[in-house]
């Protein structure tokens, strides 16, 4: 039994014939522990000369896959096995299509509610995810954030250099604390919610932001400027 665990843990196979006396074992009680260390969805078959039902049913209740009795003919219990395998595989095939499936959702979510330029969640994020959890807090605060003259800064600047401030601006927005969803509302325009906070700890957040942004020297040219936001905060 000791051996058999080991080997599932470095090798992890499709397929595992378990008998339910081993010298140091008990069949049953070792399922349990392959089940821990088994990172393949390996097929267990039992392999044993017990035939009660009862056995029987322990075994297929703790999720075997089969119960072959001793003794057994060859050729039928080589089929057995090769139909396993055949599972096996078509399983495996299966769970990777639904790990692919799951990761494409995951990266068209990602695509649908994330901002492309500065990677924070957007406006129809808010509209559709953060519904439920604004209704459901005890205390929430919402901070439209605006980036003031950055009509200036893309004429004078240049659009890359203000989508450099934009980035830098919701970097800033990220760092402040937790309990905090930035989102880039739209443009220059940030919304920002925070949950679970006192009316003076969010304004004292509001102008950690405030001073950050107004601090940070951005470059152009070598040539350092700054920029200011506008914040309207409720409760």
């Amino acid at each position: 039994g000791s051996d058999g665990l080991a080997a599932v843990s470095s090798f992890q196979p499709d397929l595992i014939l378990l008998d339910v006396i081993l010298p140091d074992a008990i069949g049953y009680e070792l399922y349990q522990k392959i089940k821990e260390v088994d990172q393949n969805h390996a097929y267990i078959v039992f392999l044993t000369s017990k035939d009660n039902d009862e056995d029987i049913v322990k075994a297929f209740s703790l999720g075997a896959n089969d119960y072959i009795q001793k003794p057994f003919h060859n050729s039928v219990f080589l089929s057995r096995i090769q139909v396993h395998l055949k599972n096996k595989k078509a399983s495996d095939q299966l769970r990777k299509m639904n790990e692919d499936l799951e990761s494409n959702m995951q990266r068209l979510n990602s695509m649908a509610y994330r901002d492309s330029l500065t990677g924070l969640f957007n406006r129809r994020y808010v509209e559709e995810q953060m519904q439920a959890k604004i209704k459901q807090s005890d205390r929430v605060a919402m901070l439209m954030c605006d980036v003031d003259d950055f009509k200036h800064v893309n004429d004078y600047y240049g659009h890359e250099i203000g989508d450099i401030v934009l980035i830098g601006i919701a970097s800033i927005m990220e760092s402040a604390g937790n309990q905090i969803c930035v989102t880039r509302w739209g443009g220059e325009e940030f919304l920002i919610l925070i949950f679970h906070k006192t009316k003076e700890e969010v304004f004292e957040i509001s102008e950690t932001i405030r001073r950050k942004v107004e601090s940070f020297a951005f470059s152009s040219a070598q040539t350092p400027f700054h920029c200011t936001i506008s914040i309207g905060l409720v409760m």
